[in-house]
């Protein structure tokens, strides 16, 4: 079976990853900041987010480096909620405070907000259709298009005040970038459980950029 690591903290709840992954076929590996990422034997991460931003503070190199070792060899990375800013902070770029149209007074709580997804992105083309669409949010921090680094593409954004909702990388192919939750499944329409789907096809499947 195919094994994806997700990165975990102590108060993260990975049960509605752990769920979707065996859905499509798949084990697990809980990656904390104990993990010898070399000898976990993983073929595809998870990003959360959650060992590495604090509030509103990035306060762990752990995620980083192991999308840095992701990279290097060629594992297909999802990076979802706080996941897709540690992505863009580990390819040189930033972030902002945003408004608290993007997050709930309460943490384990979520918002709600329209994003648009470019039509003819990879994105489209994984969950079916570009166009608006109804997501989650619960971030206090997110990327704008002056916070975000040019290796990244950006090909999802909050119509309330263009917040870059999702991203690609520009060189690794398989490696993509989702700032609301697509775990919880109540909370988002049922076609993006297709980005857990397509990580997994992805990890089977040779479909990396020409460098790889």
């Amino acid at each position: 079976m195919t094994r994806i690591g997700i990165t975990v903290s102590q108060k993260f709840d990975s049960s509605n990853l752990i769920k979707l992954l065996e859905k499509f076929g798949a084990t697990h590996e809980l990656l904390s900041s104990n993990t010898n990422i070399e000898n976990s034997g993983i073929e595809g991460l998870i990003i959360t987010g959650s060992i590495s931003i604090n509030g509103k503070q990035n306060t762990n190199n752990l995620e980083s480096d192991l999308l840095d070792y992701a990279y290097q060899n060629k594992i297909p990375v999802l990076a979802i909620g706080n996941g897709m800013i540690v992505m863009n902070l580990n390819a040189g770029g930033s972030f902002s405070d945003v408004s608290h149209d993007h997050f709930a007074d309460h943490e384990d709580e979520s918002n709600f907000h329209r994003i648009f997804i470019s039509p003819g992105c990879r994105l489209a083309s994984i969950v079916g259709a570009g166009g608006f669409v109804r997501v989650n949010s619960r971030h206090q921090m997110g990327v704008l298009e002056s916070d975000k680094s040019h290796q990244l593409i950006s090909s999802a954004w909050s119509l309330e005040d263009g917040v870059v909702e999702a991203v690609q990388h520009s060189t690794y192919h398989t490696a993509f970038g989702v700032q609301f939750l697509p775990d919880t499944r109540l909370e988002i329409p049922p076609h993006f459980d297709r980005l857990f789907e397509n990580l997994i096809y992805d990890v089977n499947h040779t479909i990396y950029c020409v460098n790889w």
